[in-house]
């Protein structure tokens, strides 16, 4: 199940976000149990401010953050979002600018499983939260609904 959630993604995702995932950029995948992270090179850099447009002009995907660890600097903004539960899809999208202050990489994860994806969805909030500063978050009960 998860070869086919990895299949799906990797057929559709361009289509999804185009100026970000081109399957030409996909580097090695590392795959477990039930999940597989992809890492792709975004052939074109933009700003976290196109990506987060990006994500809202897409009404299968879901902005769960946007985040800043310092406002001393561009390095290390990050934005995630995830394929909303009802379109049948399971992953999660999370980007960071580099040095130059551009999102020029992107991972994804693929999930076997809703409860999985729920969880992990979770999870990476609540890792961002210790530090830094949320420009948006998604709130736990809406995430919770989303998965109902």
């Amino acid at each position: 199940m998860l070869q086919e959630a990895i299949y799906d993604f990797k057929k559709n995702g361009p289509l999804i976000l185009p100026d970000l995932i081109d399957n030409a950029g996909a580097e090695e995948m590392a795959v477990y149990d039930d999940y597989a992270i992809i890492p792709y090179s975004v052939l074109m850099p933009c700003s976290i401010s196109d990506v987060l447009d990006m994500f809202d002009h897409r009404p299968e995907l879901v902005t769960l953050y946007h985040y800043v660890p310092s406002d001393a600097t561009n390095f290390g903004h990050q934005c995630c979002a995830y394929s909303n539960p009802a379109t049948g899809q399971m992953f999660k999208l999370n980007v960071m600018t580099n040095g130059t202050g551009l999102v020029d990489t992107l991972n994804v994860t693929v999930y076997e499983s809703l409860e999985l994806m729920s969880s992990d969805i979770l999870q990476d909030l609540t890792l961002h939260q210790a530090r830094g500063r949320f420009v948006m978050k998604r709130d736990e009960a809406e995430i919770a609904n989303d998965f109902s």
